[in-house]
């Protein structure tokens, strides 16, 4: 994800009218300080004839003043402005946005840049005011945060120019129209494959795979060591070599996994300040980058009332950030998903055996008993593996103590929703079915660790 690539959008002025001039003319602070001190000599007037004519020839110098004001400063014709900011910003990670102000103007020139950052992105800070030099260039920087996922555009650029008597800004709107892109924060993500191939994603907290079996791949010969499985004797090599040698299995590569997301009305639940559904994406991208680094293919699909997005398991470089470049701009929904459609038009496109995660979340069993229904037809060439984002806050609400009789009614939603989950996940599994009930925040972690186990245990 090329998130330093960098794009510069001018923003060219238009031409203005007199009268759109004399609007753009904003007075400052000092000259509003001059008419409260013209207005006190008025005021000192009555008790001295002098102080009136005073009073006259300082209004008429302060207009004087304003109108020289305005006219000396530059013209915003002269002043060149280019944004520059990511093409692609990553989900929550201040990213800094430069602005440039190129100058064709004889004098120096006091600018102050605000800028329409958007919808799904907000400034952490403002660019300050700044100097631009006769005929040279300033840059103005401020911090941006994306806080949704998806397309973004942004707006217009509104400067400032300060008049060299310090009296009027003068000011114009530029259009200056620029799209990005807001992506999951790729920084955790990559560290679970680096942590997948050193063995060590205990780390972050996921359970290391038993390697029962060792996998079905061999890989070479080595030396027998106390506790080697017997059965991995090379007895040729053995009787060749004159000591104990066993064969070196790795797991299969080459194997399938396709990621399944519920964009349903289930995920639009926040955990954390972000829907369960970005907390389902994240689990699925670190389980992308783990399966890529082991040579596996991947692919996903995302779902609602119908297929949203459908990629079947591939195996190539960047695997994961294809995924993410695919999934990147889809939102949960508030519908009904249809688990048994997608994994009807999923079965059309990936006929090999795979290992199909889940990302999704019950509530009753009702929807255990449909979502049974769904796996048990793909279950029968794929296999599943549900990973439940659990909510929190109302394990937490469940158990809290109530003070008020709202809190009484609470409690009791919240324990009949646990209850119901759980009676749900029972009896998934007690037909066989491979169910994680996990917080949305650990999911990554459990989505990991389900899929290297599986893996060593040579299941797929």
């Amino acid at each position: 994800m090329a998130t330093r690539t960098k794009a510069a959008v001018y923003a060219t002025p238009s031409r203005q009218s007199p009268l759109r001039v004399l609007l753009s003319l904003v007075p400052t602070g000092r000259a509003l300080l001059l008419f409260v001190a013209a207005a006190a000599l008025y005021a000192l007037s009555s008790l001295s004839p002098g102080l009136g004519l005073v009073a006259i020839a300082a209004h008429i110098g302060m207009v004087l003043a304003l109108l020289a004001d305005g006219l000396l400063a530059a013209r915003p014709a002269e002043l060149v402005l280019a944004r520059e900011s990511p093409a692609v910003l990553p989900l929550g990670v201040p990213v800094r946005i430069r602005i440039v102000v190129e100058s064709e103007a004889r004098l120096p020139a006091t600018v102050l840049l605000r800028d329409d950052p958007p919808e799904s992105c907000e400034a952490a800070d403002e660019p300050g005011p700044g100097v631009v030099p006769a005929g040279g260039s300033l840059i103005l920087e401020y911090e941006l945060v994306a806080r949704r996922r998806g397309r973004g555009r942004f707006g217009d650029l509104h400067l400032r120019v300060l008049g060299p008597l310090g009296l009027l800004w003068r000011q114009s709107r530029r259009p200056a129209p620029g799209a990005v892109r807001v992506f999951p924060d790729f920084r955790g993500m990559s560290r679970y494959g680096a942590l997948a191939r050193r063995r060590a994603l205990e780390l972050l907290g996921a359970r290391p795979a038993r390697r029962r079996g060792g996998g079905t791949e061999f890989e070479a010969l080595r030396p027998y060591y106390q506790g080697d499985d017997v059965r991995r004797m090379d007895w040729k090599a053995t009787a060749k070599r004159g000591r104990p040698i066993v064969r070196e299995y790795r797991e299969e590569r080459s194997q399938r996994v396709v990621l399944v997301l519920d964009s349903g009305r289930r995920m639009l639940a926040r955990v954390g300040g972000q829907a369960k559904f970005d907390h389902a994406l994240h689990a699925a991208l670190g389980v992308a980058h783990v399966a890529e680094a082991y040579g596996d293919r991947v692919g996903c699909m995302a779902y609602a009332e119908q297929v949203v997005k459908l990629l079947p398991p591939e195996r190539s470089p960047g695997a994961a950030r294809r995924l993410a470049h695919l999934l990147y701009d889809v939102e949960p929904r508030a519908v009904e998903p249809d688990l048994n459609t997608a994994l009807a038009q999923l079965a059309m496109k990936s006929r090999k055996r795979a290992l199909l995660v889940l990302f999704t979340d019950l509530a009753d069993e009702d929807s255990a008993r449909q979502m049974l229904k769904s796996l048990s037809v793909i279950g029968r060439r794929h296999l599943p593996v549900c990973v439940l984002l659990r909510d929190e806050d109302v394990v937490e609400l469940a158990r809290r103590i109530p003070r008020t009789i709202d809190e009484v009614y609470e409690r009791a939603v919240a324990a009949d929703l646990l209850e119901g989950r759980r009676k749900a996940i029972r009896a998934l599994r007690r037909h066989g079915v491979l169910v994680a009930d996990v917080p949305a925040s650990e999911a990554g972690a459990t989505a990991v660790s389900a899929y290297l186990e599986i893996k060593a245990q040579g299941r797929l």
